[in-house]
């Protein structure tokens, strides 16, 4: 099972294959959430609607966690990060809370996500970015990450910090090759 930081702005669960008379579910819930296992697909979905879904240091660990727990469980057979936040899917990492960071703060904050970015990159599993609006600086990065990414028409993507001739720090720049 995985533990989870309540208020931590994530959404987890995995799909169920109803065909199956007997389902072996195990749920556990948090503040903001819920995690259930049956068939193997892993549901990601962020929620931080106020921020439109900006990527703190509460939301990297949370997914660093889960991540961890992934890596290793047999059943699952592919993970999906997704938002439950309507034409969002993650506007990159929370410049609010950034700002009141110090400098050593924002290096450790870049290198957990970069950590993050790349377990992403490096799991063991089929991983897909259910786009549905915005994906911009390091939520473009997450979604660069997965092995696959679908995104409605509407979508709009693009890594913003290059305008002010910064590379993207998370390092999923190897998602456009």
């Amino acid at each position: 099972m995985v533990y989870v930081d309540q208020g931590a702005f994530l959404h987890v669960s995995i799909i169920c294959s109803f065909e199956s008379v007997a389902l072996n579910l195990s749920i556990q819930t948090f503040d903001s959430f819920f995690f259930f296992l049956c068939v193997g697909i892993v549901v990601l979905g962020i929620n931080r609607a106020h921020s439109k879904n900006a990527l703190n240091k509460n939301v990297i660990k949370t997914i660093s966690k889960v991540l961890e727990a992934l890596k290793s469980d047999k059943k699952v057979r592919t993970v999906i990060f997704r938002s439950e936040v309507p034409g969002v899917f993650c506007a990159g990492a929370d410049l609010k809370e950034r700002s009141k960071m110090h400098s050593s703060e924002v290096s450790s904050f870049v290198s957990r996500a970069r950590t993050t970015i790349n377990d992403i990159a490096n799991l063991p599993v089929p991983t897909i970015a259910a786009i549905d609006g915005i994906a911009l600086g390091g939520g473009l990065e997450l979604a660069l990450a997965c092995d696959i990414r679908v995104a409605v028409t509407s979508a709009k993507m693009g890594l913003v910090e290059t305008k002010l001739a910064i590379i993207p720090g998370a390092g999923s720049l190897h998602g456009f090759v």
